[in-house]
């Protein structure tokens, strides 16, 4: 293998490296809570206040639980739905599952629900724009006990540290957004593309 394959393959791998280096980020883990009266996100530490909420009322019908939104908390907007474990759950498909508000939940079992959380506040519909780099995603294990008060209990949450990130549901494991991908591998071949002409360079000379 000649000098400039070796540098070659060294750019390669700094690029590969750097993509490795941003998935090595760790989840946010407890960040999401439920009562009978509200849900709320924290991603910042809860003695803070949550980052997003929605306050919602409850009612019966049919022997399954219904909840409809009355008012938000201030902060980042906030999309909350309910999801099936074991998927990505990213900017590409958040918006896209059931909202909890209005779906008919089963008394005593567990299910997960999903929030994406953008930057303006919203009751529960997609935003018009975007999500952007700032934005996270989460899901928490939840269950209506009917036999208890207060009826809702979270049992695990995970969110994602920021919105390069989406979030296997169910688990802590991340995944980088694809656009994220893209950006980070082109910034570490564009670094070590300058070594190699630099390198070159010197070789020439």
């Amino acid at each position: 293998m000649g000098r400039k394959s070796v540098i070659l393959v060294g750019c390669l791998g700094c690029s590969f490296a750097s993509v490795q280096s941003a998935a090595a980020q760790v989840a946010i883990t407890n960040c999401v809570s439920i009562n009978d009266t509200g849900v709320a996100a924290y991603y910042s530490p809860p003695a803070l206040g949550p980052s997003s909420g929605i306050n919602f009322s409850t009612a019966i019908a049919s022997g399954r639980v219904i909840l409809t939104p009355t008012n938000y908390t201030l902060g980042m907007q906030s999309y909350w739905s309910i999801v099936p474990d074991g998927i990505a759950f990213g900017s590409n498909n958040a918006l896209s599952f059931p909202s909890l508000f209005g779906a008919e939940i089963v008394p005593n079992q567990v299910f997960t629900i999903g929030v994406a959380m953008d930057m303006f506040p919203f009751v529960n519909v997609p935003p018009s724009a975007p999500f952007q780099t700032n934005d996270k995603f989460g899901w928490a294990h939840v269950e209506w006990e009917a036999l208890q008060s207060p009826h809702f209990v979270v049992f695990d949450s995970a969110a994602t540290p920021s919105g390069d990130y989406g979030i296997i549901t169910g688990t802590t494991e991340l995944v980088p957004e694809p656009e994220s991908l893209v950006l980070i591998a082109i910034g570490g071949f564009v670094i070590c593309f300058i070594w190699l002409c630099r390198t070159l360079a010197v070789l020439a000379g």
